[in-house]
């Protein structure tokens, strides 16, 4: 059976107390001798008293250090015994089976300037959203871009035009005609017109009205896409799919 470093310790001293002991003893046991063959008793004893109360004086000392070993031997905490099974990896498991949830889609309040409404659109996580909104000069912008990829809603005092396509009979009064349009349905059943060029890296959202025709700007404000060179056809559909969430406040 192994002891305790307090048991260890305790044994080392008890040992050297009984050492000690038995060198005291033995050390008084020869001048007994001489004294008595010579008849010298005065002079030894004082000298045995000496020896003697030093070697009591040491052995007490020693059992006041050995006591405070031992008493502090079992005030400390004890070393934990070794594991032994190992840890495969630092990672608990009841987190090692955790699957994090995909950041989710945003819903993102603006406008309300001149006779604008509020709306909310949302956006994904991977696009970024910034705006801007002036009381004094009535005004409501927001951008949601991605690199060189950007969506802007602006909300202003601006005046509108009609937007036309091949095959629409001209108009005199404002307008903007547009070779190609790409068009789609908001939640709300509105019905848009992403309108520009073929290759362009600029397009304009009109909006049908009730007589069928489509005009700019949007009932939500004016809307305009911004593209790289190159770009990529599905961030285009994206770039759909975001506008077709905005929704009326």
């Amino acid at each position: 059976m192994l002891l305790s470093p307090a048991g260890l310790i305790l044994f080392i001293l008890i040992s050297l107390i009984l050492n000690i002991t038995y060198q005291v003893v033995s050390s008084n046991l020869l001048p007994l001798q001489l004294a008595h063959r010579k008849g010298r008793w005065d002079n030894v004893f004082v000298s045995m008293n000496k020896q003697f109360f030093a070697g009591i004086g040491v052995v007490v000392i020693i059992l006041l250090v050995a006591g405070g070993a031992y008493f502090l031997g079992l005030r400390l905490p004890s070393k934990p015994a070794q594991q032994d099974t190992e840890v495969a990896s630092g990672i608990p498991e009841s987190l090692s089976n955790f699957t994090p949830e995909p950041p989710q889609d945003k819903g993102v309040n603006a406008g309300g300037a001149v006779s604008f409404p509020t709306y909310n659109i949302v956006v994904p996580p991977s696009w970024i959203v910034t705006g801007k909104h002036d009381n004094i000069k009535d005004i409501d912008e927001l951008r949601v871009f991605q690199g060189e990829y950007e969506i802007k809603i602006f909300q202003g005092a601006t005046g509108g035009a009609l937007c036309l396509y091949p095959g629409d009979v001209p108009f005199e009064g404002p307008s903007a005609e547009y070779a190609s349009y790409e068009e789609f349905t908001t939640s709300e059943g509105k019905v848009f017109r992403r309108s520009g060029d073929v290759g362009d890296t600029g397009y304009t959202v009109c909006e049908r009205s009730d007589d069928g025709s489509f005009f700019q700007p949007t009932s939500f404000g004016h809307m305009s896409y911004s593209l790289p060179q190159g770009f990529d056809e599905q961030m285009l559909v994206e770039m759909d799919s975001i506008v077709s969430s905005i929704t009326k406040n």
